[in-house]
Parts: structure tokens; C-alpha cells; sequence
């Protein structure tokens, strides 16, 4: 679910039971699991992925999350 503000995603909210707000490093994440995930196609905005793509991308997100010690489940 993602909180609209100004027409720019604000929050993503209760992906695999964590938050992220959408943000500059947000969307350079976006932007690089986008580059490579559709090499060669022209981009596209997050809120305009179908739901599928929408958690691929949110898949992909925790499983390369920086913030998060997931194998230790820290958080």
C-alpha cells in the first residue's frame, strides 16, 4: 500500500511486515532493481507496475535490504 502525496509515493507501508519511506534512496533502489530486472525497456513508475511487479520489486527489496540484518532477523 503506498501513501499518495502530491502524486509522489510517500510511504510504503506493511511489505513483509516492514516500512520503507519512499524517498531519493528509495527510488534510486527502485530505479536500479528496474535497470536491471527490464534491461533495455524504458522506464517505468513504480505505481504504474502491475501488483505482480509491484512485489518483485518489494521481494527483491528485502532480500538486498542494507538496514536489515534479515538472517538474523534483527530489525
Amino acid at each position: 500500500m503506498i501513501a499518495i502525496t502530491n502524486r509522489i509515493p510517500a510511504f510504503t507501508i506493511l511489505n513483509r511486515h516492514d516500512y520503507h519511506t519512499w524517498n531519493n534512496d528509495e527510488d534510486r533502489e527502485y530505479r536500479q532493481w528496474y535497470g536491471q530486472t527490464y534491461n533495455g525497456r524504458d522506464y517505468r513508475d513504480y505505481r504504474k507496475l502491475s501488483k505482480k511487479d509491484q512485489r518483485a520489486y518489494w521481494t527483491y527489496r528485502h532480500d538486498h535490504d542494507k538496514d536489515h540484518d534479515h538472517d538474523n532477523d534483527r530489525h
